[in-house]
């Protein structure tokens, strides 16, 4: 009996994972700060103003859309545990990675590995790898054919191939993109 499928995170786990998202980017020296009061009459209510002002204080958190798409494209292509990629053991440098392709090597993605790329709010794109995000100017095209072609050659890199083979030789080193000879 065998069963592929997917399975749709709960509302739950997301708002769990994106709240340690923001979590870990809040600067600890953030606190609320009351606005100046006048003394209470009724010590124990608390004023719906008060409540607006914290809320307006976590939706500047909640609501920055550039956060958002950071984590959503980092936790949809999050890797699980049980299916940890390992690294090879010896690192390849940028140069090695331009020479190789030059001499028809081709990369491809780890069987586990999971790509996605976005538009990045400002300029620039995201490509999302095994739940890490890498901000990037690398050409949507580009990242296209990285998240979804089975290889990726050498007639493939872009113009800006410096940033390209920077970007590519650290997923190798990462083991999310194999090596394969020519």
């Amino acid at each position: 009996n065998w069963s592929v499928g997917l399975r749709a995170p709960a509302l739950q786990e997301m708002l769990d994972s994106f709240a340690q998202f923001l979590l870990e980017r809040m600067p600890e020296e953030d606190h609320y700060r009351d606005p100046p009061m006048q003394p209470a009459r009724e010590p124990g209510r608390i004023p719906a103003p008060a409540v607006t002002r914290t809320f307006g204080e976590l939706d500047r958190w909640l609501g920055d859309e550039a956060l958002r798409q950071q984590w959503f494209g980092a936790f949809m292509t999050e890797v699980k545990p049980h299916l940890a990629i390992e690294p090879p053991d010896a690192p390849l440098t940028p140069e090695t990675l331009d020479e190789r392709m030059a001499g028809g090597a081709r990369l491809r993605r780890h069987p586990f590995a999971r790509f996605a790329w976005s538009e990045r709010k400002g300029g620039g794109n995201w490509l999302f790898v095994s739940g890490e995000a890498y901000a990037v100017t690398l050409p949507g095209a580009f990242l296209e054919h990285l998240c979804s072609a089975p290889f990726l050659a050498a007639d493939d890199l872009p113009a800006a191939e410096q940033e390209a083979l920077t970007l590519l030789a650290g997923l190798v080193n990462l083991g999310q993109l194999e090596l394969e000879s020519g």
